[in-house]
């Protein structure tokens, strides 16, 4: 009983410190409670271990006693090596965040599902040696049985195997932006079954393995460039002069921007319409992430407002209708100062007076006819 009370004492002390150790590794966590027992029971059986070969102990006893304990200690033994491997993986995330070589979490996820697997495994092995049940018949019963299960549940076994073909093909990393079929968003963690995927409305949807890798992926995290296309309208003021240099400025401000690539830009007039002019512009964005790119839009669109002046925007029917009659009175179409008592950017004569049908619509084409 002696012996007894010291292996628990010792067996305490040992799994506190182990606990006390493993909480202060870099992002370990503290250890749970059944960790704690399990671990405390398995280094209790390992210190008395040696009691009945020194003391001796009853046949009957003996045989009934060892392969129980023997179960046990297997059970506390998966407990054990399950929670380890679980701090194993949180300590490795932790140091692969310290370091600037990038890291396969794919790789890293399987591999630490595979042994988690392995654990189960070992620990049924183990069960079943000091339950004195075969090896080979255990290995045959799981054959057969094995062959049931697989044909039930071939969907799952599909999905583990798409989870080693998503490891060997590697057609995206954790973190990037994928679009499959109607899902689109960034990967957050590709598991034996499936591939946790977050949206642009921040749901989560989990993708079958088997699926997505039937599936076409289109990976937008591994673009090298980013592509940016442009429609600006010119209103007014749009003469092939002026176009010219409006053209020749927008390419010089992509080549003076570190953000753009200068050799892939293409600008010019696309379109003559009724409402304007359009100038289409198309360059790519050497930039990474979808902010980087949204500050290098908006500085440029803001560029080209400035420089622009008041002849780059929309136009409105009412806006039409002022060209057209400024163009009938004599007056120029860009003119701010109008005559016969029109006041500074007003047409001849005061602003028109737009006659309005039933349905409070303007109509253009008789004011166009008037």
């Amino acid at each position: 009983m002696t012996v007894f009370a010291a292996a628990l004492g010792v067996a305490w002390v040992g799994a506190t410190l182990v606990c006390s150790g493993l909480r202060r590794l870099p992002g370990a966590t503290a250890a749970p409670r059944w960790f704690f027992w399990a671990l405390h029971l398995l280094m209790t059986l390992a210190l008395m271990s040696p009691v009945p070969g020194i003391f001796g102990m009853a046949e009957g006893f003996r045989e009934y006693s060892i392969p129980f304990w023997g179960v046990v200690a297997c059970i506390a033994a998966g407990v054990v090596a399950w929670h380890l491997l679980y701090t194993a993986g949180r300590v490795l995330a932790a140091l692969a965040k310290r370091t600037t070589t990038p890291t396969d979490d794919i790789v890293v996820t399987l591999l630490l599902a595979s042994a988690r697997l392995g654990i189960v495994v070992a620990s049924a092995l183990g069960a079943a040696f000091f339950l004195s049940i075969p090896a080979t018949n255990l290995l045959a019963g799981l054959g057969i049985g094995g062959l049931a299960l697989a044909f039930a549940s071939r969907e799952t076994l599909a999905n583990f195997f798409g989870a080693g073909i998503l490891v060997s093909d590697r057609p995206f990393r954790r973190g990037d932006w994928i679009r499959t079929g109607d899902i689109e968003g960034s990967v957050e963690l590709v598991g034996i079954r499936s591939t946790r995927v977050r949206t642009a409305q921040d749901s989560v949807v989990f993708v079958p393995n088997g699926k997505l890798v039937d599936s076409t992926i289109n990976n937008l995290g591994t673009r090298r460039h980013r592509l940016v296309k442009l429609q600006l309208l010119v209103t007014a003021g749009g003469t092939p002069e002026k176009l010219e240099a409006f053209t020749a400025a927008l390419r010089q401000r992509i080549a003076d921007d570190q953000a753009f690539v200068a050799s892939r830009t293409d600008v010019g007039v696309a379109a003559i319409g009724q409402t304007g002019i359009t100038v289409d512009l198309t360059t790519y964005a050497g930039v990474s992430t979808d902010s980087a790119e949204t500050a290098a839009r908006h500085a440029l669109l803001l560029d080209v407002v400035r420089r622009s002046g008041p002849w780059l925007g929309s136009i409105s029917d009412f806006e039409l209708c002022l060209m057209i009659r400024k163009i009938r009175a004599g007056v120029s179409v860009y003119s701010t100062t109008g005559r016969k008592g029109g006041t500074e950017g007003s047409p001849p004569g005061g602003w028109p007076r737009m006659r309005r049908n039933q349905s409070g619509r303007r109509p253009l084409q008789r004011e166009r006819r008037e």
